[in-house]
């Protein structure tokens, strides 16, 4: 019989930048499984489903009925009320489906709701975790907190990105916690040294873009690069970003409609990439227990990273413990103009290429990451069995 797992969520598993192509890429491993996609109604898109495999089965539910109490995060009452009445839709949407283990993602109302129907159905439930829920919301972080801490309580496996994101909330749930990365595209092609590069550094900046992002940007092109370097930005139109529009060596490129498309692009055309993940946690307050995906995707171009991020981030001492040679923090980022030299001299840039395809083959390997992932729903003593549970991979 074919096994199949129920994954509940605010969204669909699309490609793009965000977490939802880190679901589609292990769904669509799953090939002998049939997957089963529950969203709210809302978050349905033809244009997305039309692209799906056979095995994949989408399910709407509504928000809310007529008859339905209101809901606020105020009255706990109202919460979970609401969160069993859609599990109770769920579940007749899935009737005569017998999962294996039911998949949530704590991020909005519907990880409650993703417990509360694996509650229902006596299933196995795992939650994963790739940025701390509470940095999202502006108001209701106490009440929020709560169901989160509950939600992890209920969970027969957390699968966060760091265990700082468990520990968070409470440091009992470690023991069932399984350190699991953003899985990537993977890349069968490496950037290779080419006799231009001596001549200038062609770098692409493969971090998010925000309001603080002008200040890294404004530096590197005014203290650090030379006239002939050149800085390369994926971004929408980003008004932000439009006075660095009248510099020379500043490049605009649009944003790719997959992420193999834009490691195509690194190797091909740049020689190193820079991440920018914040300078202090005040900038980027997910840096402390996140770790950035777009990293995980391009170790697999080969090419040097220039890693500049929060000291105090998970990210940061991560790096710091691979004695990353081009990492940097707001302390030491006079010394990125000398590192950024040493990237045109073949030597240099072929041992920092090194590092990163070192990187792509072990913790950043697609497969292992995956088996990983699989071993959480085939085995559920992996855990007890695991001399490390929290060991990356």
């Amino acid at each position: 019989m074919k096994k199949s797992l129920v994954f509940i969520h605010d969204s669909l598993p699309a490609e793009g930048i965000s977490g939802r192509v880190v679901f589609l890429r292990h769904f669509l491993a799953l090939k002998d499984w049939d997957i089963h996609i529950v969203i709210p109604e809302y978050a349905f898109n033809q244009e997305i489903t039309d692209h799906y495999p056979e095995n994949f089965f989408v399910h709407t539910f509504p928000l809310r009925k007529r008859y339905w109490p209101p809901f606020s995060w105020s009255l706990s009452a109202l919460v979970w009320y609401r969160n069993i009445l859609w599990a109770n839709e769920i579940n007749k949407l899935l009737k005569g489906v017998s999962p294996v283990a039911v998949i949530g993602v704590l991020s909005s109302v519907f990880s409650i709701t993703a417990a509360n129907y694996a509650k229902k159905l006596n299933l196995s439930f795992i939650v994963f975790i790739h940025d701390n829920w509470l940095n999202s919301v502006e108001k209701d972080k106490k009440p929020i907190k709560k169901y989160a801490t509950r939600v992890l309580n209920s969970a027969e496996k957390i699968l966060p990105v760091t265990a700082d994101l468990v520990s968070y909330f409470d440091t009992s749930f470690l023991k069932k916690t399984q350190v699991l990365l953003p899985v990537p595209c993977g890349h069968a092609g490496k950037a290779l040294w080419r006799e231009e590069m001596k001549l200038s550094v062609n770098c692409l900046h493969v971090g998010t873009v925000n309001y603080h992002t002008p200040y890294i940007f404004d530096h590197l092109l005014n203290n650090v690069f030379d006239d002939s370097d050149q800085l390369s930005v994926i971004y929408y139109d980003h008004p932000i970003l439009n006075p660095f529009l009248n510099y020379n060596n500043f490049k605009r490129i649009d944003f790719f409609d997959t992420s193999s498309m834009a490691l195509d692009y690194a190797v091909n055309n740049c020689s190193a990439l820079v991440l920018y993940y914040g300078l202090t946690l005040e900038e980027n307050p997910y840096a402390i227990d996140s770790f950035p995906s777009r990293f995980v995707e391009f170790v697999h171009t080969g090419l040097p990273i220039i890693c500049i991020a929060p000291q105090e981030s998970s990210f940061y001492k991560f790096m710091q413990k691979k004695e990353w040679p081009l990492l940097f923090t707001q302390s030491d980022l006079p010394d990125l103009a000398e590192s950024l030299k040493l990237l045109k001299l073949n030597y240099f840039w072929r041992y920092y290429s090194n590092l990163t395809i070192a990187l792509s083959q072990n913790e950043f390997n697609p497969e292992k990451i995956h088996n990983s992932f699989l071993k959480s729903l085939t085995r559920p003593d992996a855990y007890a069995e695991a001399e490390n549970p929290l060991q990356i991979i």
